[in-house]
């Protein structure tokens, strides 16, 4: 067994009958629809709303660029093709409503499920094709970490956890 795969292995996962192209389609589809929201988001003047201070706008639009970025890199990591994101309803949408700070835990959380789905698959079918995997899931993991640094990334929302974290201390307190 392979200890890299052991490492993210899950026993109590259900592995599926999908091929490895089939998951490679899907991870396509879903870096380039984040792609594509990032793209919006990083365009739309006062995307915030007009209660935002300057700095706020700035650090969501750098985070947007960022996050755009890191979902290029991971989409072509994954052999994606295309030169350009959608810019549909459905991701104008999204692009103009997209909160980072929140939107970032939920995915990151996502990507840990599906770090620890590939893992298991590859144990029980192709461990070759699961640590190469694993490897794209973690450098998106690692672009989206750095995407997300800033002011925008600590919200009240989050602030228990950053607490904890930084051993009792708030950001701005030295920690």
């Amino acid at each position: 067994m392979s200890s890299y795969l052991m490492q993210h292995y899950d026993p109590g996962i259900p592995v599926g009958e999908e091929t490895n192209k089939e998951l490679e389609k899907e991870e396509q589809e879903r870096l380039h629809h984040l792609w594509s929201v990032a793209s919006v988001s990083a365009v739309i003047p006062r995307r915030l709303g007009g209660d935002a201070s300057r700095e706020e706008l700035a650090s969501d639009k750098k985070i947007s660029k960022r996050v755009g970025w890191a979902a290029v890199q991971s989409y072509r990591a994954w052999g994606g093709t295309r030169k350009t994101a959608n810019r549909d309803a459905e991701v104008e949408k999204e692009g103009a409503q997209v909160r980072w700070e929140k939107w970032w835990p939920e995915h990151e959380a996502w990507l840990i499920q599906r770090r620890q789905y590939y893992a298991t698959r590859g144990l029980k079918r192709d461990p070759l094709w699961a640590k190469s995997a694993i490897v794209k899931i973690n450098n998106e993991i690692d672009w989206l970490n750095y995407a997300m640094r800033g002011p925008l990334a600590v919200n009240l929302a989050n602030v228990d956890a950053v607490v904890v974290e930084n051993d009792g201390k708030l950001p701005d307190e030295g920690a």
